[in-house]
């Protein structure tokens, strides 16, 4: 962890650098109106690339400062029209929103994911299935937080209905238009799902795509992954076994499935 931390720091000191030297060569003021150069769009384009490239490293260190990157990169893209880096901007601007403590605000998360929906291409299924099951994790964070609120003021039954299926609408969604051949997108949506449905106890559900986004995993050798969904499902099944609604062969089954998940999730983590 501590590697990994240095090496982002490096990196963002050199994209620093970068985004001066180019700023510099630019010269940028932007204009209100107007066209550019062939060598100053190509200009812009690196510049914007670098904002960007250095927002989500900020991002992932949850540094508050990742969101004027990201609102400037955006800026020379709209200038410069180009609409499928802005829609990829937008998106990391949508992480900060919704991953950033300091910046946290669930709202402009959605709005900056519907912005990146509407920027990709139509026929860009799987930046719109990103974009869509984006939106789709912040309707579920709304629903995990209305249920450690409803533990202290009590959010009424109907407000936590409308967020479940809002959340689970648009993963349903993402699968949809998802490509078949973008394994892991649709891997990491089959997981996305089951953690909203083991959220409310809806085991059959939870446990038909854990089992499909462990399979999609393991089809792409991503074996951290698998190993993930499957310590999701030796959870479920150990939280399972602690109903006391349950009966004690039931409990007692529980524990075994739980026991052979988490099992295969050791071997899957072996390689790491």
């Amino acid at each position: 962890a501590q590697e990994y931390e240095h090496d982002l720091t490096k990196a963002a000191t050199l994209l620093r650098k970068q985004v001066g030297r180019l700023r510099a060569a630019s010269a940028l003021a932007l204009p209100s109106h107007g066209s550019f150069e062939d060598e100053q769009l190509s200009q812009l384009g690196s510049l914007a690339l670098s904002l960007s490239r250095l927002g989500e490293i900020l991002r992932d260190q949850q540094d508050a400062a990742c969101l004027a990157l990201f609102q400037e990169a955006l800026v020379i893209y709209g200038r410069i029209g180009d609409r499928q880096h802005a829609a990829i901007t937008e998106f990391n601007l949508g992480h900060a929103y919704a991953k950033v403590p300091e910046i946290r605000d669930l709202d402009l998360a959605e709005a900056a994911y519907g912005r990146s929906f509407e920027l990709y291409d139509h026929n860009d299924a799987l930046g719109r299935a990103f974009a869509t099951g984006a939106i789709g994790m912040v309707r579920q964070m709304r629903l995990d937080d209305a249920l450690e609120d409803a533990k202290e003021r009590g959010a009424t039954v109907e407000t936590m209905v409308g967020l479940f299926l809002a959340a689970e609408a648009r993963y349903v969604e993402a699968l949809r238009i998802c490509p078949p051949g973008a394994v892991a997108v649709l891997a990491g949506t089959h997981y996305n799902l089951a953690n909203l449905y083991a959220r409310i106890g809806a085991l059959p559900e939870a446990r038909t795509h854990y089992e499909q986004a462990a399979e999609l995993f393991d089809a792409a050798d991503d074996r951290f992954r698998a190993a993930q969904v499957r310590v999701g499902l030796a959870a479920m099944y150990l939280n399972y076994a602690r109903d006391p609604d349950q009966s004690s062969q039931q409990r007692r089954d529980g524990l075994l499935r739980a026991h052979a998940f988490a099992e295969a999730a050791l071997r899957d983590y072996r390689g790491y």
